[in-house]
């Protein structure tokens, strides 16, 4: 067994203090290990850690994304310094989102639309979070409570101009600053700031970590592949409004349903089917029907004899 290799509970009991305490309180890279899972990889040639791919390329989001925002990096900000270390980047506190959520698939499907017509920092897609009262949404990125409050407007004109219950969808429209999770663990958004020991941390974060930012749309096929889990998505909720998207037919066959028709029969048919399981009739062989020809046209002579 190696140094930190023991059971996980032991190392909980330690008790830390004085130069020992400092030292754990700036290891950054101890809490940055663990995240090669979310995209990221320690690059030791730099000593950085560097993302891997970009957001477009990633199938695991319930999101459709209609275009990145070139001054946000939402994967290291709420993925690595959020979880990892539970503080709200600057970054974080200057972004301004308008959200709304959708009835169904096709005002999804709408909104999809309107994201990538519209060319702007925007996503759409199936709402999985379980504490997020809604089952999809929209989100519209901005930096500044001022360009929030512009995009405000224009996004409930936009709704109740597109959808044929544009006036009831655009009373759900929101301006909200940063991500949901912060607010309800945080608290109110009004009281988000950062420490002075926060901001060394995150200036370390900074020196150990290699983002590109980007502003580029996710691929067709990741698309695809999103939009297939909307309607496997839509289909759990019972949101059959997909079903122009699928052919017409549901995704998955009904129920055989027996409560209503005349009770007699329903056992009849049951019995029926039992006995064509369990007592299968053999297939004879096949048996071909004469053809009868008219003679005004084919003639007496048909050529065989």
């Amino acid at each position: 067994m190696g140094i930190g290799e023991g059971d996980p509970k032991i190392y909980a009991t330690q008790q830390i203090h004085g130069k020992n305490r400092e030292w754990m309180e700036q290891d950054v890279f101890k809490r940055l290990q663990g995240v090669a899972a979310k995209g990221f990889k320690w690059d030791s040639n730099g000593l950085v850690l560097r993302q891997m791919g970009e957001m477009s390329m990633n199938p695991n989001t319930p999101w459709c994304h209609a275009k990145g925002h070139h001054e946000l990096r939402c994967s290291v900000d709420h993925h690595i310094i959020w979880e990892g270390f539970g503080i709200i980047t600057p970054r974080c506190q200057n972004c301004w989102k308008v959200c709304l959520g959708l009835p169904d698939f096709k005002s999804l499907m709408r909104m999809k639309e309107i994201q990538e017509d519209w060319d702007i920092a925007a996503k759409c897609g199936a709402e999985v979070r379980d504490y997020t009262p809604k089952t999809y949404g929209a989100y519209f990125y901005n930096i500044g409570i001022d360009e929030g409050r512009d995009k405000y407007e224009q996004v409930v004109k936009v709704v109740k101009e597109n959808f044929e219950n544009g006036e009831e969808i655009a009373k759900g429209v929101i301006l909200k600053r940063g991500c949901t999770e912060y607010e309800m663990i945080k608290g109110p958004s009004p009281y988000w700031c950062n420490t002075d020991k926060e901001l060394e941390i995150l200036e370390m974060i900074e020196a150990y970590t290699a983002f590109r930012k980007s502003n580029l749309s996710q691929y067709p096929m990741i698309k695809r592949y999103v939009m297939q889990n909307w309607i496997l998505w839509a289909h759990s909720h019972g949101d059959f409004s997909y079903l122009p998207w699928n052919g017409g037919k549901k995704l998955f066959p009904d129920y055989v349903t027996y409560h209503e028709g005349d009770i007699l029969n329903i056992k009849n048919d049951l019995r029926m089917a039992k006995e064509a399981v369990l007592h299968p009739q053999p297939q004879g062989p096949a048996v071909i029907e004469p053809v009868e020809f008219d003679k005004d046209l084919v003639g007496d002579d048909d050529g065989l004899t």
